[in-house]
């Protein structure tokens, strides 16, 4: 199994490998004649052996890329959150 974060572009920015993954438990759902469309969640709960990063071999950026990442983040945020609500559904 792999899992990773995203961020706000949905890129991935940290990943990890989980090996020898089982489920635990499955919880029950009730089944009707609901909606065709309707979709059906159930929770999982897993257990794994171990773990490994995804990223290991990749560079961590230098300093000078950390604060430019940041700031660039910090700048899209601001941009985004003065967007009107209506303008984002577009």
């Amino acid at each position: 199994m792999q899992i990773y974060i995203l961020d706000s572009q949905d890129k991935r920015r940290y990943g990890l490998r989980i090996l020898e993954v089982f489920p635990k438990t499955v919880t029950a759902n009730q089944l009707n004649y609901a909606a065709a469309s309707e979709i059906l969640k159930t929770n999982v709960t897993f257990s794994f052996r171990y773990w490994t990063n995804l990223n290991q071999k990749e560079q961590s950026p230098d300093i000078t890329g950390r604060i430019l990442n940041t700031v660039v983040r910090g700048v899209n945020r601001n941009i985004l959150r003065n967007i009107p609500r209506i303008l984002n559904k577009l």
